[in-house]
């Protein structure tokens, strides 16, 4: 196997990989991939960590120079991986629109530092305007929520318009996990342009001192992180394709 790529996700982290592989050059585009099994520490395989805004690497370049894959490594049957990936990249996106438990966590945060920070002379909570954008965001948090509960409830797979559901949850929850996290900088105001790095990452705290409260440090991190929500698993522009063909047939 020989070949590159980019933007893998946790790359310099994972033992192994899955990979698509082109094992029939004269099959149409989607026909003549297969689904394989790669064990990183294979000869040949070349892993370059990439940095990103946060200041960890999250991603990777790979590079596959001559690299012997074992034929048991095979997933499902040869020239046959495009189908075995539509099913995986569903449950990506459904998975990624799904994590309503991480969207009203967000909201517990806004709210709570909302009632510490202060809009003048009154808590930021009580301002108006700033409590009809909550209010909005709670709303579309819990259509999502409810969306879920009801695929989950009925079951949902590719030849029942699942893909186009999958694409549609990817969507919109990817832009609600920005819209919230913006939000959270907004609230603790100029200590939010403050970077301090993801708290979980050690090396990325290594002789910072945190200016300003508590809940300041890794918030800037969580911003640049989910900034790229609505690119993996598929940009946002892609699952508006998907959707509009799935549904309107353009």
């Amino acid at each position: 196997m020989n070949g590159q790529k980019i933007w893998t996700s946790f790359g310099g982290y994972g033992q192994w990989n899955f990979v698509l592989v082109r094992t029939d050059a004269e099959a149409k585009p989607q026909k003549g991939i297969s689904f394989l099994l790669l064990d990183m520490k294979s000869p040949g395989v070349t892993v370059r960590p990439i940095a990103t805004l946060d200041g960890c690497n999250h991603l990777a370049e790979v590079f596959y120079d001559n690299v012997r894959v074992p034929v048991e490594n095979l997933i499902g049957e040869e020239n046959k991986g495009w189908g075995y990936t539509k099913f995986l990249l569903f449950n990506e996106r459904a998975f990624l629109g799904a994590e309503a438990p991480a969207l009203k966590r967000y909201l517990r945060k806004i709210r709570h530092y909302a009632m510490k920070e202060r809009a003048g002379d009154t808590p930021l909570i009580e301002d108006a305007t700033f409590a009809a954008r909550l209010a909005q965001y709670e709303l579309e948090v819990l259509a999502i929520d409810m969306a879920v509960q009801k695929i989950l409830h009925q079951g949902l797979d590719e030849r029942s318009g699942g893909m186009a559901v999958g694409s549609m949850l990817k969507v919109r929850g990817s832009e609600l996990h920005q819209k919230l996290t913006e939000m959270l900088l907004e609230v603790i105001g100029d200590y939010g342009a403050v970077f301090y790095g993801d708290p979980n990452e050690d090396h990325a705290l290594r002789g910072q001192t945190f200016v300003g409260p508590d809940y300041a440090p890794g918030l800037a991190a969580e911003v640049f992180y989910r900034r790229a929500c609505t690119i993996y698993g598929g940009t946002a522009e892609i699952q508006r394709n998907i959707i509009a063909k799935a549904l309107f047939g353009l």
